[in-house]
């Protein structure tokens, strides 16, 4: 039988910007590029592409070709100039200037030397940038700004330049994150009262922002707080307070122990350091408050429905029950909770089995879901039991590590399941310290399900983690798609869900690496654009509305909320509109004379009225498909998908 491979990708195209979604008083620019990007929640605008903010004569360098990341440009001054941005808020901002030297011809940016002020105040005197390091260098400042335009300028040392790789200006939503009024402490140590603070500038060292006995992390306003190792001072008595120490949190009167609000509440039998003295327990039940939430009335002791208590304008959906289920942690006794999935060490076995093999540990810890696996040297399976019918995703970890004198980089083998070889000569020879994740979609239509492991002669088999788990959407494959040939010829094709899909790619459009709700990767689409129809795209604002599901055909389980929200969109002329010649294009690495299932997600983020959202989809030259969304109904922010089946390839790319 043919394993069919699945390639699984998200495309938005637009030929209208919405104005809905700019935010007043916010800036993130990327300085000497054309290039926007999403860095950690921020959209950063290529500084070319603005209608806020403006720069005075200057010039641009980039460190390599690709122009892929925030500090891969730079902005050039040779004389004093300013950024100048229009100020629709007043309050409190917070300004960071980022400075990333590297060198391109006969341009090296360690050589710069400046200057640099705004509302008034010297922020930088003598300035340069002489770091080894791999990181930008950040200056971040406090400052008030209630002027309608606010400017910052840059001016270079005799002889020499001055540069700038991003900006960040935004309005601090908090009005009192600053006070004016605050105590002062005099150098003798005599306490005084500061008033003024409001019209002063605040430098941060970033060094001294410091997490006191916590990791290094960012916050809502991306600041990094780092740990405060570097600073303790030898000879204290300092200790890391994680979790509290000499605490009690106890639940009373069960055995149950409990999470709530970062309190971890203990069950008062489970107990070694306090005692309870003679007592008894009680359990009470509001039973008209027993409630399912989002599923129906069921007769273990009384559950209902929560129709009946849902408030009215909510946004509340009902979503899918998960059963079916595997999650599996080969060669150990441990059960883990990874990203919320309970893996089940195969040693604790009870609805599925194993056949003749060994394990191996790749520490004594067995503290994670790689640290251990099963080993086969013989034609063996894992045999499941399966009680509901339908689509399966099938995921096989393989992590390889070296202990004792077994290494299972050495390993070599198919996998079967099905009566479809999902593996052949098989090995994994990564020194990636990531594991690689095979995954599948079949149909299970009876009541047990066994995947072959058979070794190559000589060598031998073995698996990390398995997953196994039926899909709640009983429509998330169909049985009939279109058909496209080679010279682009549309057929109908029937009998999808009698194959087995291995994806490929899994690909988010102008979007971050992501996990959706089946636990699936989508990664960014970066290394995908062709170089030239990639200059055309740009990475839109991304939408924090309500997004309408089960309005269009696409439902929560279709992709992740971040794939929808996000985009690219096409650069548009003075006009407003698109060349006909325009595009935008992906290059995807497929195999030869093999046939695909591409599944293409859209949702209209950006237009003001339905109808605007109309372009074409090219497979090749030979094929295309008219997409607009108005067609499926006049509703914005409605996720839906088109699917194509059977793109044979017929060449190499």
């Amino acid at each position: 039988m043919v394993l069919f491979p699945l390639l699984l990708l998200q495309f938005h195209s637009v030929l209208l910007v919405s104005s809905s979604n700019f935010i007043p008083g916010k800036y993130f620019i990327n300085c000497g590029t054309k290039s926007d990007l999403n860095v950690v929640y921020r959209h950063v605008v290529g500084d070319p592409n603005n209608d806020t903010f403006s720069v005075g004569p200057s010039s641009t360098v980039s460190a390599t070709n690709s122009d892929t990341s925030l500090h891969d440009n730079a902005r050039i001054f040779t004389n004093q100039t300013s950024f100048d941005f229009s100020i629709d808020e007043f309050g409190i901002f917070y300004v960071r200037l980022h400075f990333f030297p590297f060198a391109s011809g006969s341009t090296n940016l360690a050589d710069a030397l400046f200057d640099v002020s705004a509302s008034n105040f010297s922020l930088l005197s003598d300035f340069g940038v002489k770091t080894n390091d791999a990181l930008p260098v950040i200056k971040e400042y406090l400052l008030t700004i209630n002027e309608t335009l606010f400017s910052i300028h840059f001016t270079p040392q005799q002889n020499s330049f001055a540069f700038l790789s991003a900006i960040e200006v935004f309005l601090i939503p908090d009005p009192e994150f600053v006070m004016d009024d605050e105590i002062g402490v005099s150098s003798v140590g005599k306490e005084t009262r500061f008033h003024g603070l409001r019209s002063q500038v605040f430098h941060t060292l970033h060094r001294h922002r410091v997490n006191i006995g916590g990791p290094q992390n960012n916050d809502s306003f991306w600041r990094n707080w780092i740990p405060d190792d570097r600073y303790l001072v030898a000879g204290g008595f300092a200790k890391t307070c994680f979790p509290f120490t000499g605490k009690y949190f106890i639940n009373c009167g069960t055995k149950s122990d409990l999470n709530v609000v970062y309190r971890h509440v203990v069950g008062d039998p489970n107990n070694d350091t306090f005692s309870v003295g003679p007592s008894s327990t009680v359990f009470h039940t509001l039973h008209r408050h027993r409630v399912n939430i989002g599923g129906p009335q069921n007769n273990d002791s009384g559950w209902i429905p929560d129709d009946r208590y849902l408030v009215a304008g909510g946004f509340a959906k009902t979503c899918f029950p998960f059963t079916g289920k595997y999650f599996i942690n080969c060669g150990s006794k441990l059960d883990l909770n990874v990203e919320d999935r309970h893996f089940v060490g195969d040693l604790n076995k009870d609805t599925f089995s194993v056949g003749p093999s060994s394990t191996v540990s790749a520490t004594n810890s067995d503290t994670s879901l790689y640290d251990s696996a099963r080993i086969f040297t013989n034609e063996t399976s894992f045999d499941f039991s399966i009680d509901e019918f339908g689509i399966f995703y099938v995921r096989l970890h393989f992590f390889p590590f070296a202990s004792g004198s077994t290494n299972l980089a050495d390993a070599l083998f198919d996998v079967s399941a099905s009566n479809f070889s999902l593996l052949s000569n098989f090995g994994v020879k990564t020194n990636d310290a990531l594991p690689v994740i095979k995954e599948y979609l079949l149909t299970i239509n009876a009541t047990s399900f066994s995947i072959h492991f058979t070794p190559q002669k000589n060598s031998f088999a073995f698996v990390s983690a398995i997953e196994v788990f039926l899909i709640p959407d009983p429509d998330f494959v169909m049985d009939e798609f279109t058909h496209v040939t080679p010279i682009g010829q549309s057929t109908q094709y029937y009998g999808v869900r009698s194959q087995v899909l291995h994806t490929i790619h899994r690909v988010n459009i102008g979007g971050p690496q992501n996990n959706d709700s089946l636990w699936r990767n989508w990664i960014p689409d970066d290394r995908y654009l062709e170089a030239g129809g990639g200059g055309l795209a740009k990475t839109c604002v991304p939408f924090v509305g309500t997004l309408h599901y089960d309005v269009m055909g696409a439902n929560v389980h279709s992709a992740s909320d971040i794939v929808y929200r996000t985009c690219r969109e096409m650069k548009l002329n003075q006009s407003g509109q698109a060349s006909v010649s325009d595009e935008i294009s992906w290059r995807f690495d497929v195999s030869r004379n093999s046939k695909h299932l591409v599944r293409v997600h859209f949702c209209d983020i950006v237009s003001l009225s339905a109808g605007v959202f109309k372009f074409n989809l090219y497979i090749y030259d030979n094929f295309f498909q008219p997409i607009d969304p108005s067609i499926l109904g006049p509703q914005l922010a409605a996720p839906y998908y088109w699917t194509l089946w059977s793109i044979q390839v017929i060449w190499d790319l």
